[in-house]
């Protein structure tokens, strides 16, 4: 037993860089080209072998290796151990006979940037490598002694036909490479049914996507070996995948590369980025465009009718965008989108989805056939006398098929509501409107009406409210609600968001120097709450290619600067669904809405302190408490209007507010929802 295993273990210990660091190690990519968390499932596959995790806090791992594997694994848990070290932990590990006593441990040291040695026995070694040992001796007994290795490996052969080892990195015949990728182009409707075989199969290979990346890892493989190469193929298209052939790809790769320069070469909308060039054109570029978007066909008419063929399941056009630099767009919407602009270049019919439709009303009405037009009309109509929430797509359909200025379509829709009366009631949305106008006339309150622009909208009832409201709209003017019984108003405020570039942090995960997105500036407010400076970073690298809530941090200092205005104050009620758990009995959703919408809290303010918690998806989060340990406030803010690139509707987080205390605390981890 002695020399046929070997023992190895390790301790990592992140308490000291925090939840952060912990977060974005797994994600490390190691000199081999993968990342720490394939690894981790790697070895998890090896028998004898352990790896857990403590509280978040800690990763262990420990386990019997044939000795003739020994460099192999050593040097893997080396690397995994650097990495942590790299973001603060503290990482120790060694590998021992499983009998005796005379073996060192390596432990990482901070100043030398290396492992040094140290003896197992050593105060700054965290783990009981002598208790590690006594346990992997129990384990080794029980694997039995090592089958004996064949004389030679069974050889591969490669698609030239040579034959090639199974641990062969390239063909000596054909130069192909076997570490090249395999990308996947297609993928079954069930494909999430048929990953678990897949995967498990894979594994047997020695290769281990990714849960985390694009199609759990599927999207893209890196093989590398020839028996990894030449036998996932295999596999893939087994469970129904296909493959998306190199010079395919490279072909792909270009025409994103193409792609990319478009927003500087046709500039529509202001933006030099993607995604919101794609965005503007779909949702708000109009027929002051079309000149612009005519010379895009005409110069562009091969890539854009190439670009159709892109599909939401075919992972291959996502991989070619990445890869020519192109993370963020939903690149499924580009095949939808250059049909658009070939019709309204005159070389396409118009698309079968709402949205196109409407895109190529908006740009080039004179494509779309009268029938549609009436059809849309129709519909858009019946939706928006059903619901208020519809009526902006109602405003909208009468914009682009009828020509109508917006000021002038809102008019005869007003109009129609006055026209009614008891005997011949207004319908649901005609009323709606009718109340808000109102609303909005005396007493200033906000008027939306998505997809209109707010700025448009407001311009468009101005104009009406100037000309002259129809007299029979009077009788919609709302009563008064007061809020449940059973639900209490709390203390909150709302504060403004300041722009600076310093003081500048340190990403965690790549290192960058990074400025703040945003300050907010909290004065002392009574004798219940101290002044606070906050500031909310986010790493603008890191987020691009995943934008999670471990990219954010929240930094507190006490204190705020001389002149820092006092917020604004408002009482906070809860929203919809946390006050139907409040009230038992006799709910009515509809008047709290209401009651909501009067008092200003239908919409969520961009920043919140104190008030109601609402809806996320940890609410234990909420609580965990700071590290003063002093009683916190909630924090909430909009991650949009503060610029960031997290896609969550809101983040919360715990934050000290104590007066007099000089370190105040702030929570680790955010709570998104």
């Amino acid at each position: 037993m002695a020399t046929q295993y070997k023992g190895i273990a390790a301790r990592l210990n992140f308490t000291g860089p925090g939840r952060a660091a912990r977060k974005a190690w797994p994600k490390v990519k190691l000199e081999n080209g993968r990342s720490v968390a394939e690894l981790l499932e790697a070895l998890k596959e090896r028998p004898a072998f352990e790896v857990a995790s403590s509280s978040g806090w800690f990763v262990e791992l420990q386990g019997v290796v044939a000795a003739s594997d020994l460099d192999s694994i050593a040097t893997q848990v080396a690397g995994l151990a650097a990495a942590a070290a790299a973001k603060g932990a503290h990482a120790e590990w060694a590998h021992f006979p499983l009998e005796g006593e005379a073996f060192l441990c390596q432990v990482w040291d901070g100043k030398r940037k290396k492992f040094v040695a140290a003896a197992p026995e050593a105060r700054h070694v965290q783990a009981d490598y002598r208790f590690i040992q006594k346990g992997l001796r129990e384990v080794a007994k029980k694997l039995g002694a090592v089958p004996p290795r064949a004389s030679a490996e069974r050889r591969l052969e490669c698609g030239c036909g040579a034959a090639v080892q199974r641990t062969d990195t390239r063909c000596a015949s054909c130069g192909r490479s076997f570490k090249e990728p395999l990308r996947v182009d297609a993928v079954p409707a069930n494909w999430e049914e048929a990953l678990s075989s897949a995967r498990k199969r894979l594994h047997e290979l020695g290769l281990h996507p990714d849960p985390a990346a694009s199609y759990q890892g599927f999207a893209e493989l890196h093989p590398q070996n020839a028996k990894q190469a030449l036998g996932a193929p295999g596999i893939l298209r087994d469970v129904g995948f296909t493959l998306l052939a190199p010079e395919e790809f490279e072909r792909r790769k270009t025409l994103f590369e193409d792609v990319l320069s478009w927003p500087r070469k046709f500039p529509l909308g202001g933006s030099k980025d993607l995604r919101e060039w794609v965005d503007y054109v779909r949702e708000r570029a109009w027929d002051a465009d079309r000149t612009m978007l005519e010379k895009l066909v005409a110069e562009r008419g091969d890539t854009l009718r190439a670009l159709q063929a892109v599909e939401r399941s075919r992972p291959g056009w996502s991989t070619a965008a990445a890869e020519a630099g192109e993370k963020r767009a939903d690149v499924s919407l580009l095949g939808p989108l250059m049909g658009v602009l070939l019709t309204v270049a005159g070389q396409a019919p118009v698309g079968s989805e709402a949205w196109e439709l409407q895109a190529v009303l908006r740009l080039a009405p004179e494509r779309v056939p009268a029938s549609r037009k009436r059809a849309l009309l129709a519909q858009a109509e019946k939706e928006g006398l059903a619901s208020g929430a519809r009526l902006g797509h109602w405003l909208e359909a009468i914009r682009w098929v009828e020509r109508r200025n917006l000021a002038d379509a809102l008019s005869s829709l007003l109009q129609r509501a006055a026209k009614t009366n008891e005997k011949k009631p207004a319908p649901e949305g005609l009323a709606w409107l009718a109340q808000h106008v109102l609303a909005w006339k005396e007493e200033g309150r906000k008027l939306q009406m998505w997809p209109l622009p707010e700025e448009e909208l407001e311009r468009a009832l101005k104009e009406v409210v100037k000309a002259g409201l129809p007299a029979g709209l009077a009788r919609f003017r709302e009563e008064k609600t007061a809020a449940p019984p059973g639900i209490e108003g709390r203390d909150a405020w709302s504060f403004e968001v300041h722009r600076v570039k310093t003081p500048r942090v340190r990403c965690p995960e790549c290192g960058a120097s990074i400025a703040p997105k945003a300050e907010l500036r909290i004065p002392k407010v009574g004798k219940a709450m101290g002044a606070r400076t906050v500031r909310i970073y986010e790493c603008e690298a890191c987020a691009r290619e995943e934008p999670t809530s471990d990219k954010l941090q929240v930094r507190v200092e006490a204190g705020a600067p001389r002149g820092t205005k006092a917020p604004a104050h408002f009482v906070d009620y809860p929203e919809v669904h946390e006050a139907r758990t409040l009230v038992k009995k006799g709910f009515d959703e509809k008047r709290y809405r209401l009651f909501l919408e009067q008092n200003g809290l239908l919409e969520r303010r961009t920043v919140k302190l104190g008030g109601y918690a609402g809806l996320y998806e940890d609410p234990e989060q909420l609580q965990i408490g700071v590290k003063c340990k002093h009683p916190s406030e909630l924090l909430h803010f909009s991650p949009q209007a503060l610029g960031l690139q997290l896609p969550a509707s809101r983040v919360a987080v715990e934050l000290c507010v104590t007066p007099g205390c000089k370190k105040p605390g702030v929570a680790e981890e955010v709570s998104t929802g």
